[in-house]
């Protein structure tokens, strides 16, 4: 091996074995193969998960911006998150279709994650990197959530049913009880 060689194999090992990599993760309640289904006009909130997954770096600092689908998405606390270490954090985001959007459209949205130097100066060269989440909005008719509307209206209406029977059987046992005495 050349002098060249071990001299990169060195360094390789020292900045591998020093603390100056931060590492976040970014989770999502729908992804490319799981798309969120919404109808026109229907509005949907919700959210990805940032995780510090770091060796003891400390806090860290991921700015959130929607990069496409921006006529769709809002994030809904702003777009600057500090995370601790060993920790998560949910980034809240708002979905709303027009209520003129096809049936079958689909409609993709993708949120950037950066990580940012909280700006005191005091850090050490820190390696960073990026993280795209993208999932799809899939426009269906709302019959199918009127349909879960209505089995829960009927499950309900089930209820006031039994609720009812038991009622009038705990006032007839009342009523034998007294007419015993």
């Amino acid at each position: 091996m050349s002098k060249l060689g071990i001299l990169f194999s060195v360094m390789a090992v020292v900045l591998l074995s020093s603390s100056i990599v931060s590492a976040f993760g970014v989770a999502a309640e729908y992804w490319t193969d799981r798309p969120l289904e919404i109808s026109p006009g229907q509005t949907v909130n919700t959210y990805f998960m940032i995780q510090n997954v770091g060796d003891s770096t400390g806090d860290i600092d991921v700015k959130a911006s929607v990069i496409e689908g921006v006529e769709f998405a809002t994030l809904l606390d702003g777009s600057s998150y500090s995370v601790a270490d060993g920790q998560q954090r949910e980034v809240r985001i708002e979905i709303s279709v027009p209520n003129d959007a096809p049936i079958g459209a689909n409609y993709p949205v993708k949120v950037l994650f950066q990580q940012v130097s909280s700006g005191n100066g005091n850090e050490p060269l820190q390696f960073s990197f990026n993280v795209e989440r993208e999932f799809g909005v899939v426009v269906v008719e709302s019959e199918g959530i009127q349909q879960i509307s209505d089995e829960a209206e009927s499950n309900n209406l089930w209820l006031w049913i039994i609720g009812l029977i038991a009622f009038v059987v705990l006032i007839w046992i009342v009523i034998v009880m007294f007419k015993k005495k």
